[in-house]
């Protein structure tokens, strides 16, 4: 029933499955785990047809042990919660980017943010501090500012971030 909740987008049952002991751990036939489901590429084309928003609201769950789900705790989430910092700051993200040790957020105005595990300057912060709150990566305002140019996609791995700029 958890992977069904999850693949079929129905996170307010997942939700009431987590907290009444759903187990967790099972894998479905293709060995996915239920957040497997949840994790798989998906882009959210910004239109003022489709949707007319301000602001997406960005929730995470899981294990934090790296910081990067965005969270002001590095503890562990078993339900969604949401990043309040988007909702807050009116802050639309089109995309977001998740690895072991950090994440990014692509926002509709080509601004990137990061958090997680800092070790080798993966978040793009100019030095190697974890950030558990998403933040603003002011190299990429720099770029965007300067050259006039914006970030339109983004990707990574474990060790690295990459920006696709318009340019």
């Amino acid at each position: 029933a958890l992977h069904y909740s999850v693949f079929y987008g129905r996170i307010d049952n997942t939700i009431n499955l987590i907290k009444a002991g759903a187990n967790t751990s099972l894998l479905d036939y293709d060995y996915m785990t239920y957040i497997d489901h949840v994790i798989r590429d998906t882009y959210i084309e910004a239109s003022s047809e489709i949707l007319d928003i301000e602001t997406y609201e960005v929730y995470t769950m899981g294990e934090n042990t790296n910081g990067n789900l965005g969270h002001s705790q590095s503890t562990a989430k078993k339900v969604p919660e949401l990043i309040d910092i988007f909702r807050r700051d009116s802050i639309c993200i089109k995309k977001v980017k998740m690895d072991k040790y950090h994440t990014l957020f692509l926002s509709n105005t080509g601004s990137v943010y990061s958090c997680g595990f800092g070790v080798g300057g993966r978040l793009g912060h100019d030095n190697e501090e974890p950030v558990l709150i998403p933040k603003l990566i002011m190299t990429m305002e720099t770029i965007k500012e300067a050259e006039q140019d914006r970030c339109i996609d983004i990707a990574i791995t474990r060790d690295c971030s990459y920006f696709l700029t318009e340019k």
